[in-house]
C-alpha cells in the first residue's frame, strides 16, 4: 500500500492523471504497490507527452508494475526514467528493455542500486540500441555488472551511444578484463564528460588499457577510479599520460601508500586544477565570451 505519507499525494496525482495531461510522473518513494500500479497505469492511458518517469524507491517487480511500464512503452516523448532502488532485478530489467526500445527520445536513464546483474543489463543497454540512441546519462551502478556483461554486449551496445555524456558504472565487480572490453567503448564516446569507475575490482593492467582509450574523450573532465585495487604503477602511468593535467582524475582508496610521492603530485595538480577552475575571470574574459555567444547567435 502506499506509504500513509504519500497517500494523499497518490490520490491526487490519479485524479489529477484523469483530468488533464502532464508531462512528468514522479512517485519518488511512494512505496506503491500492485494495486496502484494498476490505478497509475489506467490513469496516464491516452497521455502522449509525458518526458519524465521518477519510479525511485518504488518495487517495481509486481505485474501492476509491469503494466504500468507497458503503458508507457508507447509514450514516444520520454526522455528521462528513474528507477533507483526500484528492486528490477532481472525480470523487472527485461520489461523495462522491452520499454526503453520504444522510446527514441530516452537521453536519461538512471537505474542506481537495482542488482540487475549481467544478463539483464545486456538487455538493457542493447535495447537503447534499437532505433537512434540520444541517450546522454546512463546510471548503472550498484548493479552487480562483472567482466561477463562487459564482454558479452554492454561494450558493444556502447559504442552506438555516441551521444553519452556521463557513464556511472561504479559500485560493481568490473575488473581488468572488464576494463580491456569496455576500453572499445570509451575510444568511440567522444562527447564523454565524466566517467565514475568508482569501487570495481580494477588493478594497474586496467589504468594501463583504460587511459590510452580516453585520449580521444576531449571533452572529458571527471574520471574516479577510487576504491579500486590500483598501485603505484597505475598511478606512474596516469602520471606519464598526463592525462591528470586535463581530467579530475580520482584516484583515493586504492593500494597506494599514503605518503607516495606520486599521490602527492597527483594532488598538486588536480588541487591546481581546481584553482585554474575557480579562478574568476577577467572583464576581458567576459567580454570575449560575450562576443562569441553574440557571433555564434548570428
Amino acid at each position: 500500500m502506499v506509504s500513509a505519507e504519500w497517500e494523499k499525494e497518490f490520490a491526487s496525482l490519479v485524479l489529477t492523471l484523469g483530468k488533464k495531461q502532464t508531462d512528468t510522473i514522479s512517485c519518488d518513494g511512494w512505496r506503491l504497490n500492485e494495486e496502484n500500479f494498476s490505478d497509475l497505469a489506467a490513469a496516464i492511458k491516452g497521455h502522449n507527452g509525458i518526458t519524465e518517469l521518477k519510479l525511485d524507491r518504488n518495487e517495481v517487480v509486481n505485474d501492476g508494475a509491469h503494466s504500468l511500464l507497458y503503458v508507457l512503452r508507447d509514450c514516444k516523448s520520454l526522455q528521462k526514467a528513474s528507477m533507483q532502488y526500484a528492486h528490477l532485478e532481472q525480470m523487472g530489467a527485461a520489461v523495462l528493455a522491452s520499454c526503453v526500445a520504444h522510446w527514441p527520445n530516452l537521453q536519461q536513464l538512471d537505474l542506481w542500486g537495482n542488482s540487475i546483474g549481467d544478463q539483464g543489463i545486456v538487455t538493457v543497454v542493447n535495447s537503447l540500441t534499437e532505433h537512434q540512441c540520444n541517450i546522454r546519462m546512463l546510471a548503472l551502478s550498484w548493479n552487480k555488472i562483472t567482466d561477463i556483461a562487459c564482454g558479452q554486449g554492454v561494450s558493444k551496445a556502447l559504442r552506438k551511444c555516441h551521444a553519452l555524456r556521463q557513464l556511472d558504472l561504479s559500485q560493481n565487480f568490473i575488473g581488468d578484463v572488464g576494463i580491456e572490453h569496455l576500453s572499445k567503448a570509451f575510444e568511440a564516446l567522444k562527447r564523454l564528460e565524466i566517467l565514475m569507475l568508482k569501487c570495481n575490482r580494477i588493478g594497474d593492467h586496467g589504468v594501463c588499457v583504460l587511459i590510452p582509450a580516453l585520449k580521444g574523450c576531449r571533452y572529458l573532465q571527471t574520471l574516479c577510479l577510487q576504491g579500486n585495487v590500483i598501485s603505484e604503477i597505475g598511478l606512474t602511468k596516469l602520471l606519464d599520460d598526463n592525462i591528470v593535467t586535463r581530467v579530475d582524475v580520482d584516484i583515493t582508496w586504492n593500494r597506494i601508500p599514503k605518503y607516495s610521492p606520486k599521490l602527492s603530485k597527483l594532488e598538486e595538480i588536480r588541487g591546481a586544477s581546481a584553482a585554474t577552475v575557480a579562478q574568476p575571470k577577467s572583464s576581458q574574459d567576459v567580454q570575449d565570451n560575450q562576443t562569441s555567444r553574440c557571433c555564434t547567435i548570428s
